[in-house]
């Protein structure tokens, strides 16, 4: 870059540095030279939202169909097709449109391809399948099949814009094709995702394959699920570094730490320590730290500027290399872009960050290195750093204004144990109770989620979120003869752990009744009434009444066990029926009743339930003798 008449240049802005004017060289950096920086905008990532289908399939006469602009793999991620596209299957079964392209994929020898042509296309007729409205369609989901058509749109126009019937692919075979063990379909469930396995058929290209092997050997597969999103870090290293020259450095956009809470960086960033010790890329900035001084700050220096090479160290790789964890040290290199341009587009070889000594320098024993004593589920980083720009950059202390300051590394939480679901024994049609083991030690609580079978865990809800070293929780107001599946993590300051497996649990189709209220009607009957039992709505109730003597004729308690009673009490849908003793002797006893409720629509064993006991009822009293009477 040339500076016109007016500018100036880098090394005047440099030379301001050097001498203390720090803010107003960055200014001028950022109107002159920050075009040579990455885009620090945030830009939300459209497909990822528009879809949820993606993968690719495979064509032998035409190679890659990529079904997502979002998540690309294999063979075909770094093709631009300069839009945001992707396939979405709603609830009803319907492909919804996409974004550039309606509902379409993307095949970089065919174009476009778009699962709602009749959308794009409404004046056009699908090929004649005898107008079955299950095949003769769009795309849909339809059981477990995938059925109706698609169409490569570059293949549809004859030259002249009219519809040449060309471009049509059959998704699935109609029932009165010569052929039929073809054709898409919904494969079982693996995680968060289904694949849609099997083949299609176009009499232009041939058969496309939506699961395999492709000709170059590399696997392949379309999945309707949850698209794997970019990992959006802001960092397991947190808080704020400080330097007598520069001032605070802060290392995580969500932990700011101290001395910089007011500043305004529109930007996601944040560094992040990877399992095998390496320092993983940020979202905005690549592994970037913030400084309100001189800008940004990489830890991975060889990734933006992957030409620039390391101040030599005799090309140790533990030291001559981006920044990393060795053990108990910080080695490697950081880098202050701002001071890396030359003005030329070229590296000034200036701007490096020096994280730990290295064992033949003139005066080793200095560094960055980790402590050794977990606190708050964090790891201290302990030292300083040499830049020969910026000077001693010290990772915990006291600054100037004497406030104290610590950089940490958020270490993994470790995920809980022994994670298991079943129903509540006072409710088991519409409450479930969590438990798990709390192994991490260092976690801010735990979360439980909740899905039903064949929903996506991004249509999960969250139905506990529980302090730290509790183990369990409640899930209450659930849907009678429901199976849901649950999954736990436990949660952090700045990481979470994994969830746990995933654990399914059916609640009871039907819930007991309140007791039953009976009363006597001599001289030998007893009227027994109760409430209609909650019930999933699938439900066909039957109820019985069964009885249980608990005093005899005179009084005296008795242990008897339950019978089923006389009369109309069996196998009946009405809340009512009434006992009948034929021997009116039996009618003196004391007697409790409780109601039995079968759901007969179902098998299972568990799809009977059974109230409370009543209150007690004697049918018919005696008359009392005028002792009786006397005596009360």
């Amino acid at each position: 870059m040339q500076k016109q008449n007016g500018e100036l240049g880098m090394r005047e802005i440099k030379k301001m540095i050097k001498k203390g004017l720090l803010l107003t060289a960055l200014i001028l950096f950022a109107v002159y030279f920050l075009p040579r920086i990455p885009e620090l905008t945030i830009r939300e990532t459209e497909a990822s939202e528009q879809n949820d289908v993606y993968g690719s399939a495979w064509s032998s006469s035409s190679g890659w169909i990529s079904f997502s602009s979002s998540g690309r793999e294999g063979a075909w991620a770094s093709v631009s097709t300069g839009a945001n596209y992707g396939a979405y299957i709603e609830t009803d079964g319907d492909f919804r449109d996409g974004t550039d392209c309606e509902n379409c994929v993307w095949s970089s020898n065919l174009g476009w391809i778009t699962f709602s042509p009749s959308v794009m296309f409404p004046g056009d007729d699908y090929p004649v399948l005898a107008g079955n409205p299950g095949y003769d369609c769009d795309a849909k989901k339809i059981g477990q099949d995938i059925r109706g058509w698609a169409r490569i749109i570059v293949l549809r126009d004859d030259g002249e814009g009219n519809d040449s019937q060309r471009g049509w692919i059959k998704l699935f075979p109609h029932p009165g094709d010569a052929v039929s063990d073809w054709g898409i379909t919904v494969g079982a469930q693996v995680n968060d995702t289904y694949p849609l396995e099997g083949i299609a058929w176009s009499n232009s290209v041939g058969w496309i394959d939506f699961n395999g092997v492709a000709g170059d050997a590399s696997e392949f597969g379309v999945f309707w699920g949850e698209l794997p999103e970019p990992e959006l870090l802001q960092g397991n290293v947190v808080g704020a570094s400080w330097s007598s020259n520069v001032g605070w450095t802060s290392l995580n956009v969500v932990d700011r730490g101290e001395g910089w809470e007011d500043v305004d960086i529109d930007a996601i960033y944040g560094v992040y320590i990877e399992e095998d010790g390496g320092f993983k890329n940020g979202v905005d900035c690549e592994n970037c730290a913030w400084n309100s001084e001189i800008g940004w700050i990489t830890f991975s220096p060889s990734v933006i500027f992957p030409s620039d090479s390391y101040p030599v160290l005799e090309g140790d790789v533990d030291y001559d290399c981006d920044a990393k964890v060795v053990g108990n040290e910080i080695r490697g290199w950081a880098r202050i872009i701002i001071l890396r341009d030359d003005g030329d587009e070229e590296d000034s070889g200036e701007g490096w960050i020096k994280l730990h000594s290295h064992p033949d320098d003139p005066n080793p024993g200095w560094g960055i290195t980790v402590g050794d004593t977990i606190v708050d589920g964090r790891l201290p980083l302990l030292g300083y750093a040499w830049s020969a720009d910026a000077g001693w950059i010290s990772f915990d202390g006291i600054a100037l204004d004497a406030s104290t300051y610590n950089v940490y590394w958020q270490v993994a939480i470790t995920a809980p144990t022994d994670f298991a679901v079943e129903l509540s024994s006072s409710s088991p049609c519409n409450t479930v109770v969590s438990t798990w083991t709390d192994t991490s030690g260092n976690e801010s609580g735990f979360i439980v989620e909740r899905k039903e079978i064949g929903q996506l865990w991004a249509e999960a809800v969250e139905v506990c979120n529980v302090e730290p070293n509790v183990e369990g929780c409640m899930d209450s107001s659930l849907t009678p003869g429901q199976e849901y599946v649950y999954r736990l993590k436990a949660t952090g300051d700045s990481v979470d752990s994994d969830w746990s497996s995933e654990e399914s649990v059916e609640t009871y189709a039907i819930c007991s009744v309140n007791a039953p209220i009976v009363s006597g009607e001599c001289p030998n009957r007893t009227i027994i009434t109760w409430n209609e039992a909650t019930a999933s709505e699938s439900a066909v109730l039957e109820y019985s009444v069964r009885r249980k003597t608990v005093k005899d004729a005179d009084g005296n308690p008795v242990v008897e066990s339950w019978v089923d009673a006389d009369g109309s009490c069996s196998e009946i849908t009405e809340l009512t029926c009434t006992d009948t003793f034929e021997d009116v002797a039996n009618a003196k006893q004391t007697y409790v009743y409780k109601v039995i409720i079968t759901d007969i629509a179902s098998p299972e064993p568990h799809d009977t339930a059974e109230s409370g006991e009543s209150n007690e009822v004697v049918p018919c009293r005696s008359i009392p003798s005028w002792q009786e009477i006397h005596a009360h």
